[in-house]
């Protein structure tokens, strides 16, 4: 009798599971016809066990495509390279003055995503990360500083993302956390605030080699304990473009349907 049930547990586990999947693919197909991108990808990981659970990326038609990009140190990734300068010894409160949003360092022109409208001025290294300031980053910066993150693929990154989440130890890691709630709270990621579940996440929006734009908002939830790490993936020829509104969207969705489980 006891194998019978458990059969029967199992089973429903099954079709739950099944069901979970269809939804989320669903959600992401909606979206990718609703902001009109060319592709969209969502990779669910179980933050516990590092396993992922669901893996989808389909094209503008939702046909199946594969995300073969595999250069996400292109520019800043602000997470891990926040969490290296914290443990350079850099507080969140440190102060660094980005002026109009331009700087010019070693023949390279750096601009930060407002500089036409005056750039930030002074920013906390918090601050610069909730607001992708590159300019900041590039000052705070020193070749004694070493990101950690293997490899440079969508899968490196989530997989850094969720050994965040799983990182109880008090210090650094846990201030990373913070800023990426403060992040969706009330900066940059804020669309992806939700009232159904308490989210930290951070996104960027970059140029590709190719002249296409990429999307990228990864994090996990829920915030005090966390159960997934989620990134959400877009590409899109020309403007208009944005992490947050196109892919944090789309997490927030994503989460409150994961959670309703």
């Amino acid at each position: 009798m006891r194998k019978i049930y458990f059969f029967i547990a199992l089973l429903i586990g099954l079709v739950s599971c099944s069901e979970q999947k269809s939804e989320v693919a669903q959600l992401l197909q909606d979206k990718i016809s609703e902001v009109g991108v060319n592709y969209g990808e969502v990779i669910v990981m179980e933050t516990a066990t590092g396993n992922i659970i669901e893996k989808i990326c389909l094209d503008k038609d939702g046909k199946p495509y594969e995300d073969n990009f595999n250069d996400e140190d292109r520019i800043v990734i602000y997470a891990p390279t926040y969490l290296a300068l914290l443990d350079s010894g850099i507080n969140p409160t440190d102060t660094f003055d980005v002026g109009n949003g331009i700087y010019v360092v070693d023949g390279d022109t750096i601009k930060d995503h407002n500089w036409e409208r005056g750039g930030y001025g002074k920013l906390t290294l918090e601050e610069a990360f909730c607001r992708n300031s590159k300019v900041a980053f590039a000052k705070a910066m020193n070749d004694s500083i070493n990101i950690n993150m293997e490899g440079n693929n969508i899968q490196s990154m989530l997989s850094f993302y969720n050994k965040i989440a799983q990182d109880t130890t008090i210090g650094n890691v846990q201030l990373l956390k913070k800023a990426m709630r403060l992040n969706v709270t009330n900066e940059l990621g804020k669309l992806a605030n939700s009232e159904k579940v308490e989210i930290a996440a951070h996104g960027r929006t970059f140029q590709t080699e190719d002249n296409t734009y990429r999307m990228e908002f990864c994090g996990f939830f829920p915030f005090n304990s966390p159960k997934f790490t989620v990134i959400v993936v877009m590409g899109k020829d020309d403007y208009p473009v944005s992490d947050a509104s196109m892919c944090g969207t789309l997490f927030k969705e994503i989460a409150e349907c994961l959670m309703k489980q």
